[in-house]
């Protein structure tokens, strides 16, 4: 039996303003119960197809890249938090999501 680490991804929205959305990809180090957003899209209703297609193509690789690669542990430590709300507050803390 591998003893490798089970993720799950979670999709969270939050509204932006009247027009567009922050969509968040979250990953759930499910062995431990920490959480680490990995990307935020800026969505404007009506989406358009094809940047919806290539940030859905994007949190496929990321979600991949992160299972499947060794990474920097002490960078990736820094990045997990024990709660979705605060990692959404890093994740916007660090990329100036406002």
């Amino acid at each position: 039996m591998s003893t490798a680490s089970i993720y799950r991804t979670i999709e969270i929205w939050r509204r932006h303003d009247d027009a567009s959305a922050i969509r968040y990809f979250c990953l759930e180090d499910v062995d431990n119960g920490v959480f680490w957003i990995k990307s935020a899209d800026h969505l404007r209703h009506p989406p358009d197809k094809a940047a919806l297609q290539q940030a859905n193509e994007q949190v496929a690789e990321l979600a991949l890249d992160s299972m499947i690669f060794e990474h920097d542990e002490e960078n990736e430590t820094r990045r997990w938090r024990s709660s979705i709300r605060a990692a959404i507050e890093a994740f916007d803390e660090e990329f100036q999501n406002k």
